[in-house]
């Protein structure tokens, strides 16, 4: 058997120790112990050292992944210039102020139309009005030649066409969430102003042929400042400036025809206005009339003839009919003097006075009353 002698550690504390004893005297178990204790010594003698902490931490290098891009939103530049010089130039006078009218061209999409009241002569519809003209006061360089395009904050800076809608009586413009108004400037002075509007208007109705009418009612633009020496409002595509949706619909009429025209517009106390119209036919639906009036009426005629028929000898009969008639004309009478109701009182021709928004009515205290349109 191999004797574990000679085996201690080369460097130690247990060095000394493991030297002075004399192996061969101890017994064969000792050994052992004593050769297993040595081997954890010489085992433990080379690990490592742990270092010493010092209270400082050793900087360690970033990975790459947890490198971060600088903030460019946090570096601070200099105060950048704008690109629409806006308080360089006075909006309160119009583009070529001076010159020839600006041409201003229109265009409409009309999204809805709402109601037709037949008691106030009136309609209700929902469009997007856009306006098209040049301001060369509003031109900025660009490489891209990219439009800019704004909210309706920028509209109360600068100026835009003044149109409003002749014989209206509400008119306003949404603003969920926001005002539904958009501005697009070019880079050469092209502006695009558009804004979502609901407004009710006039029409004057003729109700002489009433259930078996026909009505044709207009919206007017017209601008209320400029006469047609500062500004000329024209239809930017001609018929193809008005885009309506093919969903419109209403319960008791059958639109007809969408179409376009101009004139001019005299005011004898101002002048001469660009005035267009957006004029559409409404046909009313005669189906509903039918079975509620020409049906049952024409039923009761029929039924009042079987009096002839019966024997003139049998009086109870005869007699017992005509209450019956009478009472249902009665009430055929009162359910279409119901549906007649709604334009009871109204004559042909004849339009009820318009109300502004406070409550006064119309006088001649404005522009003054239209003259005969060319």
């Amino acid at each position: 058997m191999v004797e574990p002698a000679g085996i201690c550690p080369a460097a130690g504390p247990w060095k000394a120790a493991c030297s002075i004893t004399d192996v061969h005297r101890m017994p064969y178990f000792s050994r052992l112990i004593l050769f297993l204790f040595c081997l954890m010594v010489l085992a433990e003698s080379r690990k490592p050292r742990k270092r010493r902490w010092t209270g400082q931490l050793g900087a360690s290098e970033p990975s790459h992944l947890y490198k971060k891009n600088p903030d460019m939103t946090k570096i601070r530049h200099g105060k950048p210039q704008p690109l629409l010089r806006v308080d360089d130039h006075d909006f309160t006078m119009r583009p070529a102020f001076g010159g020839p009218a600006i041409p201003v061209g229109v265009d409409v999409q009309v999204e809805s139309l709402d109601s037709i009241s037949e008691v106030d002569m009136d309609f209700t519809m929902t469009l997007y009005l856009r306006h098209y003209w040049k301001d060369e006061r509003l031109a900025f360089p660009s490489a891209s030649n990219k439009s800019m395009t704004f909210d309706g904050r920028l509209v109360k800076k600068i100026w835009v066409p003044d149109v409003f809608f002749v014989h209206s009586k509400r008119s306003f413009i949404h603003d969920t969430t926001t005002d539904n108004i958009m501005l697009r400037v070019f880079p050469d002075g092209q502006v695009l102003y558009s804004m979502r509007i609901t407004v009710t208007a006039m029409c004057n109705m003729d109700f002489s042929h009433f259930p078996l009418d026909s009505q044709t009612c207009s919206l007017e633009l017209e601008s209320y400042a400029y006469t047609d020496e500062d500004l000329m409002l024209y239809w930017k595509n001609g018929d193809e400036s008005l885009k309506t949706d093919e969903k419109i619909s209403l319960s008791q009429f059958l639109i007809q025809k969408f179409h376009t025209t101009s004139r001019l517009a005299f005011y004898s106390s101002t002048g001469w206005y660009n005035r267009l119209y957006i004029n559409f036919t409404l046909r009313r639906h005669i189906f509903f009339f039918l079975l509620q009036t020409y049906f049952p009426a024409t039923l009761m005629v029929m039924l009042s003839w079987v009096s002839f028929w019966i024997d003139r000898r049998a009086v109870p009969a005869r007699v017992s009919l005509v209450p019956v008639h009478v009472r249902n004309a009665s009430l055929k009478n009162h359910d279409a003097g119901w549906e007649l109701q709604r334009v009871r009182g109204q004559q042909p021709g004849r339009l009820p006075e318009k109300p502004y928004s406070d409550g006064r009515r119309k006088t001649g205290q404005d522009r003054g009353p239209p003259g005969p349109e060319q």
